[in-house]
């Protein structure tokens, strides 16, 4: 694993552009812990989920392509982030249209050899030996044993991936070859880059231009408008039974395995880098004996945890029985319940509670039925519970008098924003106006009252120095002379901007850097028509789905 994690790395400090890598499906999503969606338990394999082309797509196949391209963003970024909903979502699209994009390449007559299989596999960057740079099978094997297993996958499902990759690659590549750069696109980027764009700006302050203070009516009026703003949220009433993990410490027996495994599984938590300044040097880690006086109280720790869960448990089976109360059972087992504490709501903390567990999510997750009132147990870092929920508070808007205060300030709010979004809308008016007659952006922005300031010159190897400089660079690196550049959002109010000069850059220049310029318009060119191809291919599979996809 530790030779995994190392590749992983290189891979993220490479910082390959997703988009732009031809011979992968550009799908834009962020990687995840979990890399399967749940199955409905009454979905079955081959159930037909779906259409791509007008064939049915199973569950088994779908639940491969997501799979499939979570396993490729994994390899190329090296990261593994927490699942939510918004991720969760676009796997399923993107494993979609992964589907849809496959059917196309296979249609068009595209198929993978093993031996291209295997020249792509051993291609890939993680499998490199990081000393020669060569595919390394120890690494190979440390994928295959350690990672892939988390996915429900194996070397030859992990081989079926790559075959598709390539069936895809070919399909991608053909779509990519009508991309052409022309000799004005290298000079007119050129001169992009290399010129140097001296910017005016002018400060439009958020703080010059407020409303009059508002009445008590427009304070009601506002609240009247807006009783979503004002609402309190439902919380909730519980009883609680706390288990400490530091009470089953002293019950834990930890085995040399035990430390030895996990300093195998985190030992990229000891590497210790090369240094810098001697080649000679290389990086290791520190070894076990160093460390094992910080992994000892982890496993510990980790151990006790467990025993307490045990304990909780224990409660929650008895509680299985309707006939008892959360209070009988909490006192057989000789544990207090905890009762006092203030209502919450699912967004606050409870009172108390180690803010490490779950406490408000799990609390909310309950009703007040015989069957559905308590809580499986809790885990925190110090502390697992099990809840017992008494009574929801339901949600309520506060009368108008007891929030007039907020009323009355979230209106003057509004009535400020509005004033100083039609003074900009007017300035900007004004000098935008001023300019088209002729007259310099100085001149136009003091008449209209507001401060000039001219600034240094800037190019790509020569950034403009600015709090806001890289919104100005974007608006006005490609704007004439004598514009003005759309308005940029600042914490101190609007900045307007013009660019007074444009020096060009001398064309010496150009044949040394036009390799690299036109290297990066192909690729872009060839990304566009990747995309496109892929758009178009989605399009025409026609996707139908007989379900939401569940979260994972």
């Amino acid at each position: 694993m530790a030779m995994l994690i190392t590749n992983f790395n290189k891979i993220i400090q490479s910082k390959i552009v997703w988009g732009l890598f031809i011979g992968l499906v550009v799908f834009a999503f962020v990687a995840m812990d979990m890399a399967t969606p749940d199955a409905a338990p009454q979905q079955q394999a081959n159930d037909p989920i779906g259409t791509v082309f007008g064939e049915e797509v199973t569950r088994a196949q779908f639940d491969t392509a997501y799979r499939n391209v979570y396993l490729i963003y994994s390899i190329m970024t090296g990261q593994a982030l927490q699942l939510d909903e918004q991720t969760n979502q676009a796997l399923n699209d993107a494993a979609w249209s992964r589907l849809a994009v496959l059917h196309k390449a296979k249609e068009m007559g595209y198929t993978a050899t093993p031996d291209r299989i295997i020249a792509a596999i051993k291609n890939l960057p993680i499998f490199r030996n990081q000393q020669t740079g060569q595919y390394d099978p120890n690494a190979y094997n440390a994928f295959i044993s350690n990672f892939l297993p988390r996915l429900g996958m194996d070397a030859q499902s992990f081989e079926g991936t790559y075959a598709e990759n390539i069936i895809i690659e070919q399909a991608v590549s053909i779509a990519s070859q009508g991309a052409i750069v022309s000799d004005e696109e290298i000079n007119e980027t050129f001169h992009l880059l290399n010129d140097l764009v001296t910017v005016e700006t002018a400060l439009i302050s958020q703080t010059a231009f407020t409303a009059e203070p508002v009445t008590a009516a427009a304070a009601q009026t506002y609240y009247d408008q807006n009783p979503t703003q004002f609402e309190l949220p439902e919380k909730a009433r519980v009883h609680y039974v706390q288990f400490d993990v530091a009470d089953y410490t002293d019950q834990v027996q930890i085995t040399e395995e035990m430390i030895t495994q996990v300093y195998s599984n985190n030992l990229e938590r000891y590497r210790v880098e090369a240094d810098p300044e001697n080649s000679e040097s290389t990086a290791s880690y520190l070894p076990l004996s160093q460390v094992r006086g910080a992994i000892e109280p982890m496993v510990r720790a980790e151990l006790a945890r467990q025993i307490a869960f045990n304990a909780a448990d224990e409660l929650v089976a008895a509680l299985a029985d309707e006939a008892t109360d959360f209070e009988t059972q909490a006192s057989a087992l000789q544990r207090e319940v905890v009762k006092n504490i203030p209502p919450f709501s699912a967004n606050e903390t409870a009172f108390g509670i180690d803010p490490t567990a779950p406490f408000s999510q799990a609390t909310f997750n309950l009703d007040t039925t015989p069957t559905q009132y308590y809580s499986d147990p809790v885990v925190g870092r110090d502390h697992v519970y099990v809840i017992a929920l008494q009574k929801k508070l339901p949600a309520f808007v506060p009368a108008f008098d007891i929030v007039k205060t907020g009323a009355q300030q979230a209106a003057q709010a509004q009535a400020d924003a509005t004033a100083f979004r039609e003074k900009v809308n007017q300035l900007y008016t004004q000098v935008q106006t001023a300019l088209q007659d002729g007259t310099p952006f100085a001149a136009a922005t003091q008449t209209a009252g507001l401060t000039h300031q001219t600034l240094a010159p800037f190019n790509n190897t020569q950034p403009l120095e600015h709090p806001e400089a890289n919104a100005l660079m974007e608006r006005t690196y490609e704007l004439p002379v004598g514009q003005l550049a759309a308005p940029v959002q600042t914490t101190e109010g609007v900045l307007l901007a013009s660019v007074k000069e444009r020096q060009v850059a001398d064309e010496a220049g150009l044949a040394e850097q036009r390799p690299r310029i036109e290297a990066a318009l192909l690729q872009r060119k060839q990304a566009d028509l990747v995309t496109a191809w892929q758009d178009a291919a989605v399009a025409e599979a026609n996707i139908e789905k007989f379900e939401i996809q569940p979260e994972s």
